[in-house]
């Protein structure tokens, strides 16, 4: 969607600075095939596009785990991503699943950090050998830092995972199919980068006369409040039709993509935020 879309999920303008640590499960289990590409390598790509996501002013580090724990990287800028393509190309499964050494690791790499917002989210698709986990997180957590698990596939531990995510405070997510990975890790990291939601009344302005021409039945329509949108940044080859009247946010923009054209609007389709919006005629 982020590529499709004429509005971009990026707001880098407002990211506060931020400090990610990735911990990557590289087991032997991470070469299970998803379609048509590895865990692993899906959990390198969406790793790889969570850190694009964070912008120039953040850091991020690699920590990644079988049996023993490696950092990859420790923390270090976002505003060049080649070494972390770099690192993450060189990863490959194998070997048992421990998560706790790569918790410890994950501490010392954090505690070093001193940006106003700090966060670990840890990957696995397995059950860890055990460890004293409660104290581990415990310890980050002190840090003012949340530690946020993922499971991956059918063969990662719902019990552990979920007793490991409520030590940690940060979020849980399971799913199915590791596809879906670069899109969980890129919610972790918009969240973290700018609140993108604006609950408020909001006057929706069209941008120009011709803006307003392009949509049929567009001439001479009011457009009614809104009660809430989510901010996102017009591209550069975007027609941004509608925007927010005060902070000029854009609300509805189209491109031309592929053979055919992509609309985005930024509130809802259906639901409160735009019930002035459905009752139009």
């Amino acid at each position: 969607l982020e590529d499709v879309s004429p509005l971009s999920a990026r707001i880098e303008q407002d990211a506060p600075e931020i400090s990610m640590t990735f911990v990557i499960d590289r087991s032997g289990s991470m070469n299970a095939v998803e379609g048509t590409a590895t865990r692993m390598d899906l959990a390198k790509l969406a790793t790889f596009e969570a850190i694009r996501l964070l912008g120039e002013r953040s850091q991020a580090a690699l920590i990644v785990f079988d049996a023993v724990a490696t950092t990859l990287l420790p923390l270090r800028s976002t505003a060049d991503l080649v070494p972390f393509r770099d690192a993450l190309n060189s990863v490959a499964a194998a070997g048992g699943t421990s998560i706790y050494p790569a918790l410890v690791q994950a501490y010392d790499v954090v505690a070093d950090s001193d940006a106003a917002t700090r966060h670990v989210i840890v990957m696995t698709d397995g059950l860890s050998e055990e460890g004293d986990f409660e104290e581990i997180l415990a310890r980050i957590g002190n840090l003012g830092i949340d530690t946020s698990f993922v499971g991956i596939g059918d063969t990662a531990s719902r019990g552990q995972l979920t007793r490991l995510a409520g030590y940690g405070g940060g979020s849980l997510h399971f799913t199915s199919d590791a596809r879906a990975l670069p899109g969980i890790l890129a919610q972790e990291a918009l969240m973290l980068s700018a609140n993108p939601i604006e609950e408020a009344v909001t006057q929706a302005a069209w941008t120009s006369a011709a803006a307003q021409a392009s949509l049929p039945g567009g001439e001479g329509i009011a457009l009614p409040e809104l009660l809430g949108y989510i901010r996102t940044t017009a591209k550069d080859e975007a027609s941004t039709l509608v925007s927010d009247d005060n902070s000029g946010d854009p609300l509805l923009a189209t491109w031309r993509y592929g053979l055919g054209r992509v609309a985005a609007f930024a509130s809802e389709a259906d639901g409160p935020w735009s019930a002035a919006w459905a009752d139009m005629e």
